[in-house]
């Protein structure tokens, strides 16, 4: 018999080990320093180290501060685990709570933020350098630096309890599931001496628990059919509500806390796109890179996504979608050795029908996002299917659907889906439950880990993954793995189920997004710009061309690539929709300026050299850079003037050009105006 607050019972129990967790806690002697300008290079020999006064509270926004201190771990007794934390008491969200990034002894370690307060230590003495940024979290923040040695034991057997209570609150509690499962986790509940903690009597009291649960529950009732493939992830927008060079830090913070897990958790497999931020982290960390490349090499870090960053796809043109995936699979291909098979955007706003085509033709046939399932007018039919663009291409897209559902209230699904959330049983139901075509695949998929400089996964998060993997009652099982493994599996069983039911799912044309649609016109200098960056890229190419083949100068391959990344980074989706906060534009305004600068100076040199090779002694050289024969102005001495029938990609020599005709004619009889460019017809209700 189950009683009736069987939660409640394991909620105080797993409360009251999670106390007991922590068996020993010092405070660590700490000193700080505000000289850290550009929260780079560490603070310099003569810095005004001040001592740490406890609790340290800090207010400024965007600031960067260092701390230090130092310490000796001595060797602990078997079972015993020992943590460098520093504790904020701030939890959730941490896209602008504050982050940083500690060194031990001169080694770039982990990221700490809200959600990664806990470092883990072997045996050793250390210098801890801890370089902290305050962001804009608009509170005060209190800094507690300690050193704390938890029991192993303990922190099993409260996940152990933890992650199938957490699962049985999302259960009806009439079904046979819940009272089977209640049943049993009781029964290890009652198996626990709670007398005399750490005791002999309390430690083989757990070791009991402990065989029991994994008998009775984790080996007998649990193994759902259906399974979640997750994948470890952090989405790091290149710039939001920061500017690039913050995005820079929150890299080398993210990274470093990716690569620390590692270490603790072997099964952890982790995804990231956007060769964007591994050529930061490149330029500002090498030895960080380098850690992060062996891990790609060993198979456990997964680079994939193919555009060189997480790009707008509504406004940008159909060659700066092509330069986003060719320099992407081109840095990926020659830093890893590694070729993109997918086009990860979850969160762009909205995307082209000229997109598959793109993809195709550049060897990609796979397409992943989240946004389409935030639409506000109507839900999108599907969340695998195949996507259709304008000339007839074809490409295999999933939208991924983690939601938070709450079943005791009647809610399945909810409208907004995460492709951030925690990997919790709620978020894990939450992805199948909102999966749409589930007669096509019993297997979805979901990416897991806090962005944003969230540092992706917890330690938390991947315990959770280890007790999952059984599959909790009502609960499917989780799979930890790579984006590719998880698409090849999923597809396999699309494709073979479309079979049988002899239908598809297949969405033709433009994936328009109901929601952001203020985007499509904010910031319009961002958006000016961005064309004429495309204009002056082409043009800059045509020239640089014609000068290679008319006067066999070398093609300027590297300051090509430059100034296309130039671009590219301004095209990133919270950038060019203009989503962005003001110090990004003044950034982005100051990055084309200097575009716009340099083709006009290298565009100027090449036309020049051409004109000295052509005979206009009695005329004017009037170049046409696009791909279509045109008529339009020049200005000449001083006037504009017109021209006509420009050959496409060439030019004209011009000897006595016409006058720009500045009257415009109007004839009320037939209703029309008209100019030298336009003529305008008029219906008598005033349309054109």
């Amino acid at each position: 018999m189950i009683v009736p607050n069987i939660e409640e019972k394991l909620g105080v129990t797993t409360d009251k080990l999670n106390s007991y967790r922590v068996c020993l806690e010092k405070t660590l002697q700490v000193y700080y320093t505000d000289e850290a300008v550009n929260g780079r290079s560490f603070p310099s020999e003569t810095a005004d180290w001040k001592p740490f006064d406890f609790p340290f509270v800090l207010y400024e926004e965007d600031k960067y501060y260092w701390f230090k201190t130092e310490f000796t771990v001595e060797k602990t007794e078997t079972g015993k685990s020992v943590y460098f934390c520093v504790n904020t008491f701030l939890k959730a969200n941490s896209t602008i709570r504050p982050q940083g990034l500690l060194y031990l002894n001169g080694k770039a370690v982990q990221g700490i933020d809200v959600n990664h307060t806990d470092v883990r230590l072997c045996e050793g003495t250390y210098t801890a350098y801890l370089l902290f940024y305050t962001h804009t979290f608009g509170k005060t923040l209190p800094l507690y630096f300690t050193l704390k040695t938890t029991d192993d034991l303990i922190t099993s057997v409260y996940y152990d309890l933890r992650v199938p209570l957490d699962g049985i609150r999302l259960l009806q509690k009439n079904t046979e599931e819940y009272k089977k499962a209640a049943d049993i986790l009781e029964r290890a509940v009652n198996r626990i001496d709670f007398r005399r903690i750490y005791s002999e009597e309390f430690y083989a009291s757990l070791k009991d628990a402990k065989e029991y649960l994994y008998r009775e529950f984790y080996g007998g009732i649990c193994g759902n059919r259906n399974t979640v493939f997750c994948i470890g992830h952090t989405h790091i927008d290149v710039a939001w509500l920061w500017d690039t060079e913050q995005t820079r830090r929150k890299t080398e913070r993210s990274f470093s806390t990716v690569l620390k897990l590692m270490e603790e958790y072997p099964e952890y497999r982790f995804m990231s796109s956007q060769p964007q931020l591994f050529d930061f982290l490149k330029n500002d960390n090498p030895e960080l890179y380098a850690r992060v490349k062996a891990k790609i090499q060993e198979g456990t870090w997964e680079a994939d996504g193919a555009m060189w960053l997480e790009a707008d796809c509504n406004l940008t043109s159909g060659e700066s979608l092509v330069r986003q995936i060719y320099y992407g699979k081109k840095f990926f291909k020659e830093e890893f050795g590694q070729d993109c098979t997918c086009v990860w955007l979850p969160d762009v706003f909205g995307y082209s029908a000229t997109l598959p085509q793109i993809m195709k033709k550049s060897g990609i046939d796979r397409f992943v996002t989240a946004k389409i399932g935030w639409n506000d007018t109507n839900r999108f039919p599907y969340d695998a299917f195949i996507w259709q663009g304008t000339d007839g291409s074809k490409v295999f897209a999933y939208l991924l659907s983690a939601c938070y559902p709450d079943p005791r209230k009647g809610i399945y699904d909810t409208t907004f889906t995460s492709y951030c959330p925690a990997l919790t049983p709620q978020t894990v139901l939450g992805a199948r439950n909102r999966f749409t075509q589930k007669e096509f695949s019993d297997a979805v998929m979901t990416s897991y880990g806090y962005g944003d400089g969230g540092g992706g996964p917890t330690a938390e998060m991947l315990e959770y993954g280890r007790r999952m993997v059984y599959g909790l009652p009502g609960i499917p099982k989780t799979r930890l793995t790579s984006l590719k493994n998880a698409l090849d599996e999923i597809e396999k069983n699309f494709f073979e189920n479309a079979g049988e039911l002899k239908r598809i799912p297949k969405w033709n044309g433009e994936l328009y997004f109901e929601y952001h649609r203020g985007t499509l016109t904010s910031v319009p200098m961002v958006k000016a710009y961005n064309r004429k960056g495309e204009f002056a890229m082409m043009n800059t190419e045509l020239f640089a061309t014609l000068n290679a083949l008319v006067f066999n100068a070398p093609y300027p391959y590297e300051n090509m690539e430059r100034k296309w990344k130039i671009l590219l980074l301004n095209q990133f989706h919270d950038i060019l929709p203009g989503s962005a906060i003001k110090k990004v534009y003044e950034d982005s305004k100051s990055q084309y300026e200097r575009l716009f600068f340099d083709c006009d100076k290298e565009n100027g040199e090449i036309i020049s050299r051409i004109t000295g090779a052509i005979d206009c002694e009695n005329g004017t050289a009037v170049f046409n850079p696009n791909a279509f024969t045109v008529c339009g102005t020049v200005v000449a001495d001083g006037k504009t003037r017109i021209v006509e029938n420009v050959p496409a990609c060439g030019y004209v020599t011009v000897t006595n050009f016409k006058n720009r005709r500045k009257k415009v004619t109007a004839d009320v009889k037939t209703l029309t105006l008209e100019n030298v460019f336009f003529k305008a017809v008029f219906e008598k209700s005033g349309a054109i």
